[in-house]
């Protein structure tokens, strides 16, 4: 209590004719696990990929239902693994075909109640790019690596989801639940079978298509600083 006036562990007035509404944390900080759909012209030449997510919610004003966002991902859509000799020494080399996306932009979350659902909109970039490691098939020892291949696109996303309250507290952890449209454009990129190796040199076959993605997210929220 503050005087003759009630408030819950959220800072929220209870009681009365006026209800405080103000978001109780100055900002949440997200990691969840991803599933990326490929969409459209991307599907008929990519599978299903799988990665990780972290993005930054940081309120502009007082409710907190308006706030700043900045997010992260990565995403592997194509691996494959390729067993060699060198004198006799077995060798495998590995394959991975990435995206990492950065963004930023704004988010409105519902300023009060258990749960929040939200929406947000973001613009960024996306970085297409495939890279191979040389390592002992018997030892994790990585003798070599490099990018084979290497494209960026303009993006941006579109997305909703719900913050699920699973502790409270002054550091309160949500359960994270969401989806996004990644518009990432026409890039160049590699995909599962791209890259032949003629022996003594590699050829590559790029694809040239649009890239558009459905993300699916579950993760862990924390929210953090008091207000």
């Amino acid at each position: 209590a503050r005087g003759a006036e009630i408030y819950d562990e959220h800072g929220r007035r209870v009681g009365g004719e006026e209800t405080d509404l103000r978001e109780p944390w100055k900002g949440r900080f997200a990691l969840d696990f991803v599933v990326a759909q490929p969409v459209g012209e991307f599907a008929d030449y990519v599978d299903a990929g799988f990665g990780g997510s972290l993005h930054v919610v940081v309120p502009v004003e007082p409710s907190g239902s308006l706030a700043f966002r900045a997010g992260l991902d990565y995403i592997v859509y194509g691996h494959e693994s390729e067993r060699s000799y060198y004198q006799g020494f077995p060798l495998e080399i590995t394959t991975s075909n990435n995206i990492l996306a950065a963004n930023v932009g704004v988010q409105v979350t519902s300023p009060a109640g258990p749960i929040r659902p939200y929406l947000n909109g973001t613009v960024g970039l996306g970085y297409f790019f495939t890279t191979s490691s040389l390592s002992g098939r018997y030892s994790d020892e990585t003798f070599d690596s490099r990018t084979n291949y290497q494209d960026v696109t303009y993006a941006w996303t579109g997305g909703a989801g719900m913050y699920i309250p699973l502790t409270t507290g002054n550091t309160p952890i949500s359960l994270d639940l969401g989806a996004r449209y990644h518009a990432n454009g026409r890039a160049r990129y590699l995909r599962e079978g791209s890259i032949v190796d003629n022996g003594s040199s590699l050829s590559y076959t790029p694809i040239e298509s649009e890239t558009n993605l459905v993300v699916y997210q579950v993760g862990i929220s924390v929210g953090g600083g008091r207000r």
